[in-house]
């Protein structure tokens, strides 16, 4: 299976990693926009860490006019559900009027599917016999056994244990190209709500689902209101495509005020204002979005990492940025390696470099192994610069290249190399 660049997803958060299976790409390869943080694996990313790209919307799915016969969109027909093969789970032949159905596209490769997934099971849990959740992947049955056999990181269970829900093989791809790809969608994990008249609800990623499923269930989920959202996504993607970044910015607005308590659009809007060097702008919406995810810890590592390595001007409110991070971390009790490391970046960038060598050396202190090698690079940088009794330099410039998940014109797209600091090494949280 095609493996590809970590990207976060506009409607939660929502981290996912590129995966259209058509274009050839490497194991969580960071491609990246100002907001990302790298994958810290070369073969799966660890679990509940922001790797953002933002630019792409709960909505998204039907978005590609490239797609304009025969779309997959929003209010049409669910397509047949035939994958090659049942792991887990009653096969299902079609779909049961009056049930709510979520269909996970996802890898066991992926990190933002292995924090998405838990989730979705406990939804399945507190909706009862009104929703199932399907997990879908064209991974063979015999990684499949072999990953579920293995302990889930961060959980005392195992991965057979803890995703309970219906699991799914599309060896052929089919499911792919009637799900994924006529819908326009080009990174995992995404879900479909596939609501109880057969209809599709809702795409987006997972960790957006919540209020969306919810609604579906009550049967008062306002549908002509996830059109006009994607009438507007379409047009903020079509404005990329031109890189016209002033239209994309007013569909961006148009988002916010439909979804006013929406981080994720909160989120579009202030990346395309930083790359349009809109910063009194940017500031105003940032100290918004703070006041929106105040109490989600991996929201807050998102907004802080976005501010302090989307441009390095002195214009850009590092003060929100502080306050978003140390929030984070409070909220994790000061144990998140991932938080502790954009925790630094941003004290560092303020001039506290005492504060963020004893910050970083924390972050290592709570970081898997495995990214800890890229940590230590980051403290060796901050402590040759306090040294030299100066800040290291932490540049970000505008992207100029996109993800393989974004058109290639795409201005909130960044390749690793690109997102990066000049001179100090990228959180490999």
């Amino acid at each position: 299976m095609p493996r590809v660049a970590v990207y976060i997803l506009i409607t939660g958060l929502l981290v996912g990693c590129g995966d259209t299976g058509n274009v050839p790409r490497k194991p969580d390869a960071a491609p990246v926009t100002s907001g990302q943080k790298n994958s810290p694996s070369p073969n799966r990313a660890t679990v509940g860490q922001p790797e953002m790209s933002r630019i792409s919307v709960g909505f998204r799915a039907q978005l590609d006019p490239s797609f304009s016969q025969g779309t997959l969109a929003i209010g049409a027909p669910a397509p047949q559900f035939t994958p090659s093969s049942w792991l887990r789970g009653e096969p299902l032949t079609e779909f049961t009027p009056g049930l709510v159905y979520v269909v996970e596209f996802w890898a066991t490769w992926c990190g933002p599917c292995l924090q998405s997934m838990p989730h979705l099971v406990e939804l399945q849990k507190q909706h009862g016999t009104q929703v199932r959740v399907i997990g879908v992947t064209d991974e063979s049955q015999e990684i499949l056994e072999a990953f579920l056999n293995e302990k889930a990181r961060g959980f005392e269970s195992t991965w057979s244990e803890l995703l309970t829900c219906s699991l799914a093989i599309d060896s052929t791809r089919q499911l792919n190209r009637a799900w994924m790809e006529a819908s326009g969608q080009q990174s995992i994990p995404c879900a479909f709500i596939v609501g109880k008249s057969g209809n599709i609800e809702w795409i987006g990623h997972p960790l957006a689902i919540d209020e969306p499923l919810q609604s579906v269930v009550a049967g008062t989920w306002d549908l002509k209101t996830a059109r006009e959202a994607m009438i507007a996504q379409q047009k903020m993607k079509t404005a990329l495509d031109r890189g016209d970044l002033e239209n994309a910015i007013q569909s961006a607005e148009s988002l916010t005020t439909l979804f006013p308590d929406s981080f994720d659009h909160a989120m579009t809007r202030l990346e395309l204002l930083m790359r349009s060097n809109r910063l009194a702008d940017a500031n105003a919406v940032a100290a918004t979005t703070l006041a929106i995810c105040r109490n989600n810890p991996q929201f807050l590592n998102s907004l802080a990492w976005l501010m302090v390595t989307g441009t390095d001007s002195t214009e850009i409110d590092l003060k929100v940025a502080h306050e978003a991070a140390s929030l984070a971390n409070e909220r994790q009790q000061g144990r998140d390696g991932s938080i502790l490391d954009t925790l630094a970046r941003v004290t560092a960038r303020m001039g506290d470099l005492n504060t963020a060598i004893a910050l970083q050396k924390q972050a290592i202190e709570n970081a898997p192994e495995e990214t800890q090698a890229e940590l230590v690079a980051t403290l060796q940088e901050y402590e040759a610069a306090s040294q030299k009794k100066e800040t290291p330099a932490i540049d970000s410039q505008p992207a100029t290249n996109a993800t393989p998940s974004q058109s290639p014109t795409d201005p909130a797209t960044k390749s690793a190399e690109e997102a990066s600091p000049a001179n100090v090494p990228a959180a490999g949280s």
